[in-house]
């Protein structure tokens, strides 16, 4: 997988390398200062605590076969329940890029991951907490390379569309390709193939976050429990909240102080 360089296709916001872009992860203040920069990880939760209900219920079950066909040695059920077998070992973590739309000198600045009003409120405790701003170039090779040690992973930006999952292809499975008599490989060629539109599609009411998604099955680790995935020296800004707590600032300089973001 490879990460965009973006002056053409999100806008002209950029990191201090000119080839890069910040990804940004918005959450409360304690979260930051108590787990996330004394262990320099990043959570993966899996999809049942997406905030999308659309993502956190059995999505797998609006998956058909093509005609209604099914493929000898496996049932529409069998096939519903192996991809539901197979999301449930998902592992998702979810970043903000800049923004569409504000290349203009005037209003770049209201287009930068950072500086997202309605994720301030949203993620980060109604602008009090941080917003951790990393080079995306780095979280797609240095910490792309940690998530691959969990098992296949992917990362690319969410795709957003009227109907979401309900009306995408990926949610057909064409028996008809069956050549090789393999009922599983069927399935597993078909999620090989789609696996942007399984794990990175969303309804259009989202589009607002400009969301890249970073991916990984991890089979051997606990249902529905996260994993903690290290980001390295990925961490380029610490931005505090407009409501940010004058108390914590020791905190915030104090993790600065120990181990500084490079330039």
């Amino acid at each position: 997988m490879s990460y965009p360089n973006t002056a053409d296709s999100y806008g002209e916001m950029k990191a201090t390398d000119p080839t890069d872009q910040l990804l940004c992860h918005y959450t409360p203040a304690e979260t930051a200062f108590s787990h996330i920069l004394p262990t320099r990880t990043l959570r993966m939760n899996s999809f049942r605590r997406m905030r999308d209900p659309l993502e956190n219920k059995e999505l797998h079950r609006l998956v058909r076969f093509v005609d209604g066909i099914e493929p000898d040695g496996l049932t529409l059920g069998e096939a519903q329940e192996l991809v539901g077998e197979i999301r449930g070992q998902m592992r998702i973590l979810c970043l903000t890029m800049d923004a569409k739309g504000y290349e203009d000198e005037q209003i770049q600045a209201f287009g930068r991951a950072y500086a997202r009003a309605r994720m301030w409120e949203q993620y980060a405790d109604e602008h009090r907490g941080v917003c951790l701003a990393f080079s995306g170039n780095c979280m797609a090779n240095t910490f792309f390379n940690e998530l691959k040690r969990f098992g296949a992973a992917a990362c690319n930006p969410v795709r957003y569309t009227p109907g979401g999952f309900a009306v995408s292809p990926a949610r057909l499975i064409d028996a008809g390709r069956l050549t090789d008599g393999d009922p599983a490989a069927l399935l597993t060629k078909h999620i090989t193939s789609h696996h942007e539109d399984l794990w990175s599609l969303k309804l259009s009411d989202w589009d607002s976050e400009y969301e890249y998604r970073f991916v990984v099955f991890a089979p051997t680790a606990p249902l529905h429990e996260p994993i903690h995935v290290p980001f390295a020296d990925c961490l380029r800004a610490i931005v505090l909240g407009e409501r940010f707590d004058p108390a914590l600032l020791p905190r915030a300089r104090e993790r600065v102080a120990r181990r500084p973001v490079p330039p």
